[in-house]
């Protein structure tokens, strides 16, 4: 799976479960897409994590965590620490900036 499928698939969808794992180091997040009538869901899990941010505009809790947008600010050969680093934004009003040293799609590793 490449990052540009990663974007792709999770762009508009729901984050429905998320843990993050401070022994393991790990961010995991079950996402689900209904797009043109058909619903996806996906398995999404940082690995590694060795930086992890939540910055939130809204006072209140949120009723559904829609993930609005996602990307992928650079990939481990572009980046200083060599990691991914990634911004999810949440209604456009949150961001979660995650760095880590690989990602699963489903199992599948992202490149």
């Amino acid at each position: 799976v490449d990052s540009n499928t990663l974007v792709s698939n999770l762009r508009g969808g729901y984050i429905e479960r998320h843990t993050v794992d401070l022994g393991t180091k790990t961010f995991s997040m079950y996402v689900s897409v209904l797009e043109n009538g058909k619903l996806s869901t996906y398995d999404v899990l940082f690995r590694s994590v060795s930086y992890f941010s939540f910055a939130d505009n809204q006072a209140g809790d949120w009723d559904r965590l829609e993930l609005t947008d996602l990307w992928v600010d650079a990939l481990p050969a572009a980046s200083s620490t060599e990691e991914w680093e990634v911004t999810m934004s949440l209604w456009d009003l949150a961001q979660v900036k995650v760095r880590c040293s690989g990602i699963a799609l489903d199992g599948e590793v992202v490149r």
